[in-house]
């Protein structure tokens, strides 16, 4: 079997094939028909076995037809890395938020994308805590602007209890 060689790490083909599966974050490797080539361990855990041979806007999003954003379309576009954050509903019903990288694996000839990698990392409970610090912040100004408020209001009461004549105030 082939040696790769990683800066000083040999490795052959079995072993790079066993660090790819088991990486904790989604790898999919995607034709330029959008086929799913290969995907590692954690991308078929949340998206079935089945998910091999569907096209990618299928298998992850549901679509019929290529997404409008599509990283992987990018990168085969114009060879470069391109990324974005998105929401999946898994067939559970459940969202979960990726942080997604489309990368050139393998040129033609002419130097042109001829696989793409993409690379999605799970970031759901960073949106979840980025959500809540919202809802805290907006429930902070609300508060403030209510205390902003009351405290007008204290002045105006306290003026005119100031301007109340003295013969009133003993009562």
């Amino acid at each position: 079997m082939a040696e790769i060689k990683l800066g000083k790490l040999e490795l052959t083909g079995k072993e790079l094939k066993e660090l790819l599966t088991n990486i904790v974050d989604h790898i999919s490797i995607v034709d330029k028909d959008f086929n799913v080539l290969w995907g590692n361990k954690l991308a078929k855990s949340n998206f079935g076995e089945k998910l091999i041979g569907m096209k990618c806007y299928t298998a992850y999003h549901g679509r019929t037809e290529k997404c409008l954003e599509c990283l992987v379309g990018k990168t085969y576009k114009d060879g470069q890395i391109h990324e974005h954050e998105v929401m999946v509903i898994l067939e559970s019903g459940e969202p979960i938020y990726f942080h997604c990288n489309s990368y050139v694996l393998k040129r033609d000839k002419d130097g042109k994308p001829e696989v793409v990698v993409e690379i999605s990392k799970i970031i759901t409970d960073r949106v979840k805590l980025e959500k809540e610090m919202e809802r805290l912040i907006k429930l902070t100004n609300d508060r403030e602007e209510e205390m902003i408020k009351l405290k007008e209001k204290i002045k105006m009461l306290e003026q005119r209890i100031s301007e109340k004549p003295i013969a009133e105030k003993r009562k």
